[in-house]
């Protein structure tokens, strides 16, 4: 039983293998710059051809307007530096074994590719969080200065210069934004294994209401006896999708002002 368990994940770290060379043999941003690779690894282009493409793989709502639509799909293999690029590899195989066991192969790849070209493609999503952001980031009038009380109509109308504001310069700023990373595409895996688990749960409850009978007898997911492993996992992972999503939504509303992340592409 073991042994199977672990064979599965075997094949899991297999199968995603590729999709990590691939991602792993690029330079990030920041080794183009500096012109040499961390550990000096080896890569399928070199630093300083890194240097001069990566302006045509990176996100940009102007290039995706104007046909470039590769775009939505290159910004995924290049990495600010080792930090972002391993953070997306360690989150790709941490999050991606729930849709390789319901569907093989086909399911982390998938799901992976769908989720960050959907993510990249959400410009008007992108152009939301950067209006909230930016309104978000400009100071607001206190209620009080001291002893004395700040009027109402004072406020409104110092919070409606702030709307104004962002909204004139978010274009601009959009214009400017370049984005990379595979975050979209990991936030994608994270979002199968979440909405895997809640309805596994429910279909074991539909199955326990109905004294043991599913409607179709449909009974797969409901019976599969679950190892102590399979259900830790689980739990985790609908811990930390919880708390992940609490904390885009309100960076992606502009609570935490101007962050640099596309908060809107982890939540496509």
């Amino acid at each position: 039983m073991v042994g199977g368990y672990f064979e599965q994940e075997l094949e899991y770290v297999l199968c995603l293998g590729p999709l990590v060379l691939a991602m792993w043999a690029m330079p990030t941003l920041h080794e183009a710059v500096t012109g040499q690779c961390s550990g000096g690894r080896q890569t399928l282009i070199s630093p300083a051809e890194m240097l001069q493409m990566h302006g045509r793989w990176m996100l940009n709502k102007p290039a995706l307007q104007s046909g470039e639509w590769w775009r939505a799909v290159s910004h995924m293999f290049v990495h600010k530096d080792m930090d972002h690029l391993l953070q997306n590899l360690r989150g790709m195989l941490a999050n991606g074994f729930v849709a390789f066991s319901e569907f093989g192969w086909q399911g982390p790849y998938g799901v992976f590719f769908c989720s960050g070209i959907l993510a990249g493609l959400n410009t008007p999503g992108r152009a939301f969080q950067t209006e909230a952001q930016l309104e978000g980031s400009l100071p607001r009038v206190p209620d009080r200065l001291g002893p004395v009380a700040i009027p109402e109509t004072a406020r409104g109308w110092w919070d409606a210069l702030r709307h104004r504001t962002a909204q004139a310069s978010a274009p601009l700023v959009e214009a400017r934004t370049e984005g990379c990373g595979a975050s979209a595409g990991v936030s994608g895996l994270m979002g199968f294994g979440l909405g895997t688990f809640l309805y596994q749960l429910w279909e074991a409850e539909s199955y326990s209401s109905h004294g043991g009978s599913l409607g179709g007898g449909r009974r797969r997911d409901a019976q599969r006896q679950r190892t102590a492993v399979e259900s830790m996992a689980s739990l985790l992972n609908l811990v930390q999708s919880a708390q992940f999503l609490a904390e885009e939504w309100r960076s992606m509303k502009g609570d935490a002002g101007l962050t640099g992340v596309d908060h809107v592409g982890h939540l496509t």
